[in-house]
């Protein structure tokens, strides 16, 4: 069998007169008799792809990049493909003329059948266009397997695809550039630290500083200071390096209409290779007759964290000239606009945030020192929450009858549970057919009562196969979160969410967001929920990046009413 093996190798390597021997082309393949006086040659031998491994390099996100791929016939008969399988990231594409297909997973299992056989001419060769679109910067491989047939033998050619295996990152430091309240004809200097948050190195092109309504005949209040290393600057993964930005106001600020100072603004354009494109940095600050105190907050990390991660925000670095520091004041704005208070006092110098919802999260801290005199302005500091990599589900909500849904505990506010369905989930019978409906489904539906289940592979923690529920909120707002790392390929997951207690606030409205590899993939619109309620949201396919809302009667969302309180929180 070594030797047919080695012969089939041989055979495909010289002219087709050369082979004298039968040989083997594997399983899937027949014997070749090849005592013939002009044999063929080596079917597998013959087909040839260039390049037979596709790298798109660094794609930037929603940016197209295309590839040609030469498959060449190098023997005397024709070749005919009739399909291939496309397997791995979903942001993998092929063309044949105008035809186009996705990677899903009927590319990679069931595969692409051609209606039209696509001939390889001998000695030929015939084009196809490659394509990668990104939506997420993480590194994305394929498969590409065209299947054909010559003299009645099948064959394959496979090809590998990979894109964004070490993609650059930019992150920046403050994300605003707040001066504050500064006295008139002052001259303050402040760093904006760049860091390289990716795989990749970054690079950074150009660094601008414009103004935004600039006043006529005046100078510009802020100045980009001249740096030393001439562009474009190379900064590597982990590696941060500085600019400078000077502001001198040049009069006393007013007031808006609201009473909030005018300020002096400007916009730091950083033009980089990085996934998502050039990035800006707000420049802001006003000026003053007498200087006040200045709040500043610090923290450890990035600005950019996942959910439920909880950050210590400290001020004890903010000053004043006339006095110490007495009082400080904490509050933090959620993505959806809510403020509320941090800490319980007065005195508090730090303050550890919990941040869950996605998106942008505000903290502000304005000082007073022992003069009674106030900050000007507060310090901010921005951290963006990001999605889980695989799926990730969120839930939030209002009541409208809950005078004060930022307070927290038990019975503080309405209950409301996320719901996630395994596949084979039975659970209880809800729509009354007879027949279990997956909800309350024990191990096989992630909510309250069962916070980690075990979906998949046991023993090893490297592997996400198990869903969790990473947040559980009792007291209005949320957000509750699943999160299910490596969704199983094929697989359709269901989500619901139970309306568990109103505790006497009346009914909520909810909000339900769901995330495929980080990619926003639904966010459905505000459901009116009573005590009891069951909302089917609907089905997610995570592997076919799919999400399909289930509508009841009327086009309306699909409620259930249960028995309230189901199942004991005690």
């Amino acid at each position: 069998m070594i030797g047919q093996r080695l012969a089939a190798t041989f055979c495909a390597l010289l002219t087709m007169s050369a082979c004298t021997n039968e040989v083997s082309l594997g399983s899937m393949s027949p014997v070749v008799d090849v005592t013939e006086e002009v044999p063929p040659a080596s079917p597998e031998g013959c087909l040839a792809a260039t390049p037979f491994r596709v790298e798109f390099g660094v794609v930037r996100r929603d940016e197209l990049v295309e590839r040609e791929l030469r498959i060449t016939n190098g023997c005397d008969v024709p070749i005919e493909l009739s399909g291939f399988t496309l397997s791995g990231d979903s942001d993998f594409g092929v063309a044949i003329g105008e035809q186009q297909w996705k990677a899903t997973p009927e590319t990679a299992t069931t595969g692409v059948e051609l209606e039209l056989a696509w001939s390889v001419p001998p000695r030929g060769e015939v084009i196809a266009r490659l394509s990668y679109e990104a939506s997420q910067p993480d590194p994305a491989d394929g498969v590409l397997v065209w299947r054909g047939e010559v003299d009645q033998v099948s064959l394959s050619l496979v090809v590998k695809l990979s894109a964004n295996q070490e993609t650059p990152c930019i992150a920046t430091q403050p994300k605003t550039l707040d001066y504050g309240g500064k006295v008139v004809g002052d001259t303050i200097l402040r760093d904006v630290a760049i860091t390289s948050c990716g795989d990749g190195e970054l690079r950074i092109d150009g660094v601008d500083l414009t103004m935004v309504d600039p006043k006529e005949g005046a100078e510009a209040p802020f100045i980009l200071k001249e740096w030393d290393e001439p562009l474009p600057w190379l900064i590597a993964p982990g590696e941060t390096r500085v600019v400078a930005v000077q502001y001198t106001p040049e009069q006393v600020a007013g007031l808006d209409e609201e009473g909030d100072r005018l300020r002096d603004r400007a916009t730091l354009l950083l033009k980089t290779n990085a996934f998502d494109g050039d990035h800006l940095v707000s420049v802001r600050g006003f000026g003053v007759l007498d200087a006040c105190p200045e709040a500043v907050i610090e923290f450890d990390g990035s600005p950019s964290v996942p959910a439920a991660t909880s950050v210590l925000f400290q001020g004890g670095a903010s000053w004043s000239i006339d006095g110490a520091i007495t009082s400080y004041h904490w509050t933090r704005e959620r993505p959806g606009g809510e403020v509320e208070v941090l800490g319980a006092g007065s005195d508090l110098t730090s303050v550890s945030v919990d941040l869950s919802t996605i998106g942008e999260h505000v903290v502000r801290l304005s000082v007073e020192d022992d003069t009674g005199q106030t900050s000007c302005a507060p310090a901010e500091a921005a951290i963006t929450v990001l999605p889980n990599e695989g799926l990730h589900v969120e839930l939030v909500w209002s009541t409208d009858g809950d005078p004060n849904p930022l307070d927290q505990g038990f019975e503080k506010g309405t209950d409301l549970d996320l719901h996630l369905l395994h596949p084979l989930a039975v659970g209880e019978d809800v729509d009354g057919d007879g027949s279990g409906d997956g909800w309350f489904d024990d191990p096989l539906d992630v909510f309250w009562g069962n916070l980690q289940p075990n979906w998949g592979q046991v023993g090893d923690p490297k592997v996400t196969d198990d869903p969790e529920l990473l947040r559980d909120d009792v007291d209005s707002l949320g957000p509750e979160i699943v999160i299910l790392g490596e969704p199983q390929v094929g697989a359709s997951y269901r989500i619901g969410v139970h309306s568990w207690s109103e505790h006497g606030f009346g009914p909520s409205k909810a909000r339900v967001r769901i995330w495929i590899g980080g990619v926003l993939k639904y966010s459905s619109a505000l459901v009116l929920l009573h005590e009891g309620d069951l909302w089917e949201v609907g089905a997610v396919e995570p592997s076919a990046g799919q999400v399909s809302p289930l509508l009841g009667s009327g086009e309306a969302p699909q409620i259930w009413q249960l028995e309230p309180g189901l199942l004991s929180k005690d």
